[in-house]
């Protein structure tokens, strides 16, 4: 008994905003709201030198694969991916800065990537910044509650952090979550 969509006549190109206005109108979600979200898609032929700086990752190259994912890096800033395999190299090689740029650079592009979010407290952890790990690993916890591994890493850090209690608390929480992969 109410008006919610006035179309006049059929056009064709119309038929998706009728059916749209139906489902709105019913409380569902319209098309727009079902499609998976993009994924980011890089600029100037940055996936192309991401891709192949793995390719010589996976082949034992890493300094060629590095200076790739620098070069994806300059051809579009805002592609996450290169800057988190250049995060996990400054790790590896011990640049502990330079890692958690790259991971906080991620961070920055994508605020939920829990991947550059781990890694970002993980660094954290290597250069003793306690509560900035511990902020992270929190962060982390909250947003996925069921995950062991996060709540193990909390626990541990506001151990280093000397909050026995906290750690305790933590930990005990922890236990019948999902063991840490």
């Amino acid at each position: 008994g109410r008006v919610v969509f006035t179309l006049a006549g059929y056009p064709t190109t119309m038929r998706s905003d009728l059916a749209d206005a139906v489902r709105k109108a019913l409380g569902l979600p319209t098309s727009e709201e079902l499609r998976p979200a993009q994924e980011y898609v890089p600029k100037n032929h940055g996936l192309m030198y991401y891709n192949f700086g793995r390719l010589l990752l996976e082949k034992g190259q890493e300094e060629k694969a590095v200076e790739q994912f620098r070069i994806s890096v300059e051809r579009d800033p805002a592609f996450k991916k290169p800057y988190l395999q250049l995060g996990l190299h400054h790790l590896r090689t011990g640049e502990i800065e330079e890692a958690r740029a790259a991971f906080l650079k991620v961070r920055e592009i994508d605020p939920h990537d829990a991947e550059a979010t781990y890694q970002a407290a993980a660094a954290n952890l290597r250069a003793a910044r306690l509560d900035d790990a511990a902020l992270l690993f929190l962060e982390l916890a909250g947003e996925y509650p069921d995950r062991g591994g996060y709540a193990l890493a909390l626990a541990l850090t506001q151990k280093f952090l000397g909050h026995e209690e906290e750690y305790r608390a933590i930990l005990a929480r922890a236990e019948g979550l999902h063991p840490p992969e």
